[in-house]
């Protein structure tokens, strides 16, 4: 884990914070104090120097909608609020879990929307002679040299390929078209499948031909045209070798002729073709390079092969799901190198959120030496085989039947919703190497961090975020013990940077923080990790001081919920409650929101019973707000996406890894 603090502006904002008076507290680990603040448990504020961050590319995990309209929000009503700070919750009743507390009236309607992503991307050939079958000698397997995408449980041979040597002179294969960089035939026999299977290709291939170019930073391979034959095969496609540019698509691999498969196989050996041309150890002829291949064209034609085709199973329940990530198996034609290949490229794609760019650029001889070009760590094999044992335990089978399960849901999201306008985009759980460029790309868009959350997965930890829209400074902290953190904080507080939003997390048996700062003025106080019994006294002093909670983290240290907290002068009523499961903090979320109180700052502790609840809760202006509770990505983004659509947008965003 990167140590490096993550700038995204130089400069700072200069800050009104020389007046300490209101500040004589201690935020930590002892007794507070009006007078002195103990050495090592004290932070008060933000600053530091570092490196630039990286640009950043497309990641693929982003959920949200740049714009808005305004919301229809349910009036809240105007109650006198309790103005007592750290008190416990009003009695709850318990409510369903899972279920998203309401906030103000009827439900809002939650039609599910895809999520918006940012990024994007943008005459015949002589052929290379083929040898015999018995092939490469150097590859000690016996198998052919020409390069296959068959179906599992079938060694492709080259009495197997259609018309080989000779297909470009058989006057059954009749030339249907050509574009710039595609030469197109069908067999006769195919009929008019054949015919529509050649249209297809030749409307979608030079789309599909910019789109490969781009993600292999625009290299262009030799001996152009393509020459495509659609033949009669019903064992997948093939070329002579890794830079040959003929390529034979069999149309009866699927049962009916499938023109979206007969694509989706033209992209495979097209992208091996680039791999050849690129280099960076991507090799056609073995599982790291067989794997991307098929990775490519399922991106671009997702779900369309068959099941025969379909290869992740055959490493999931292979005895000891052998290591093909630090080791590259050297032929195309292992169904278990190149599940286990096609799983690891897909986890880097959708689980981490590396561009296929970042990843074929970082590509290297081995899976794990690709990962480690990527990101800087030598964690990769660790985390994977991690998630995927979690996932789909040993000696179970796997029932897997894509070659793209990503991202697992490994973690579940809260969220707190409330009227708001301008851009907003929500980031899923992703390492530090990931976050880091996120950060630094959306802060050049105008967006900054307004809620932050890390969770530990297995000793890595996971940052996720709430982008809108700011301006300023802003200055983001990996995950650091307190005797770090708390330095600091009190070093950014000197250059006018305050903590805006705070996340913890329990490693080993250290607790770890990470925070956002932004320019500020006036007093703070940061406190580390305490257990409620401490934290409710330390929140019920600052109240006193006219102190209150401006970011709430909380996590659990040897079956304890510990509480930390940064604390900036304001008015008013405050409500902090103790972490809760959902069936009662549902029932907290409304009762406060009846009395005009608003989740201000939320936070979530995984617990060996469920996920527990913690917020501060302040006046509101008024309007709907909605708090949901443990949910998975994939439906989390979906809410999120029509709140959005309905004006409301993410003030609070928590997460905890889900006990698998």
């Amino acid at each position: 884990m990167s140590k490096a603090h993550g700038l995204a502006e130089r400069q700072t904002a200069g800050g009104g914070k020389r007046t300490r008076s209101a500040e004589a507290g201690v935020a930590g680990g002892g007794d507070l104090s009006t007078e002195s603040a103990p050495s090592g448990r004290t932070a008060a504020a933000a600053g530091g120097n570092g490196a630039p961050l990286a640009i950043v590319h497309d990641l693929g995990m982003f959920q949200g909608v740049a714009g808005g309209t305004a919301a229809s929000a349910a009036s809240a009503a105007a109650t006198s609020p309790a103005a007592v700070a750290g008190g416990e919750a009003p009695t709850a009743t318990p409510t369903a879990p899972g279920q998203a507390a309401v906030a103000g009236g009827d439900a809002l309607a939650a039609t599910p929307s895809a999520p918006a992503v940012v990024g994007g991307h943008a005459a015949v050939g002589d052929e290379a002679p083929v040898l015999r079958a018995g092939g490469d000698i150097a590859l000690g397997r016996g198998l052919p040299t020409f390069h296959v995408f068959g179906p599992r449980a079938h060694v492709m041979t080259d009495a197997a390929v259609p018309g080989l040597g000779d297909v470009g002179n058989n006057p059954n294969y009749i030339h249907r078209g050509s574009t710039a960089h595609f030469v197109v035939f069908y067999d006769s026999a195919l009929g008019s499948a054949g015919a529509s299977a050649a249209d297809a290709v030749l409307v979608k291939c030079e789309a599909d031909f910019n789109t490969l170019r781009g993600w292999f930073s625009n290299t262009t391979p030799g001996s152009l045209p393509f020459n495509i034959y659609i033949t009669t095969d019903t064992n997948g496609a093939s070329h002579a070798s890794c830079s040959s540019t003929t390529l034979y698509l069999g149309a009866k691999s699927s049962n009916p002729i499938n023109n979206s498969f007969v694509l989706q196989l033209m992209d495979a050996e097209e992208d091996e073709v680039f791999e050849a041309a690129f280099g960076h150890g991507w090799n056609c002829g073995a599982s790291n390079g067989e794997g991307l291949s098929r990775v490519l064209a399922n991106d671009l034609y997702p779900g369309v092969e068959p099941s025969n085709f379909v290869s992740s199973a055959s490493w999931l329940d292979a005895p000891g799901r052998p290591d093909w990530i630090n080791n590259t198996e050297g032929t195309d034609q292992d169904y278990v190198s190149i599940g286990c290949a096609v799983l690891f490229l897909n986890w880097m794609r959708f689980q981490l959120g590396y561009s296929w760019t970042q990843i074929i650029a970082a590509g290297a001889s081995t899976l794990a030496q690709t990962y480690q070009n990527l990101t800087g760590q030598t964690d990769g094999y660790a985390l994977f085989m991690a998630l995927m044992d979690r996932t789909y335990p040993r000696g179970t089978p796997s029932g897997l039947t894509t070659d793209n399960p990503f991202p697992l849901q490994d973690v579940a999201y809260t969220g707190v919703f409330r009227p708001g306008s301008g851009a907003e985009w929500v980031v899923a759980a992703q390492p530090w190497s990931a976050m880091f460029n996120t950060i630094n790309g959306y802060f050049k868009q105008g967006l900054y961090a307004e809620a932050l959350n890390i969770v530990a997965d297995d000793n890595n930890i996971l940052y996720s975020a709430v982008f809108r829209p700011g301006s300023g400074a802003e200055w983001v902290v990996p995950a650091e013990p307190w005797s770090s953190i708390a330095t600091v904080i009190d070093n950014y507080f000197k250059q006018g940077l305050y903590v805006t939003a705070l996340g913890i997390a329990q490693v080993g048996n250290e607790v770890l923080y990470s925070a956002v700062f932004r320019p500020g003025s006036g007093a703070e106080w940061v406190v580390s990790a305490q257990p409620w019994s401490q934290f409710a006294t330390t929140v019920s002093n600052y109240f006193k001081q006219g102190l209150h909670v401006a970011a709430i983290a909380a996590t659990i240290q040897n079956g304890v919920v510990l509480y930390s907290a940064a604390f900036r002068p304001g008015s008013g009523a405050e409500w902090v409650v103790s972490a809760q499961p959902w069936s009662s903090f549902a029932t907290t979320v409304n009762n406060y929101f009846k009395q005009g109180l608003y989740a201000t700052g939320i936070a979530v502790a995984e617990s060996s019973n469920g996920p527990l609840y913690t917020a501060v809760f302040r006046p509101g202006p008024g309007g709907a707000e909605w708090v949901l509770g443990n949910y998975l990505w994939k439906d989390f983004a979906k809410q999120t996406d029509t709140y959005f659509a309905q004006g409301l947008c993410a003030t609070g965003i928590a997460a905890c890894r889900l006990a698998v």
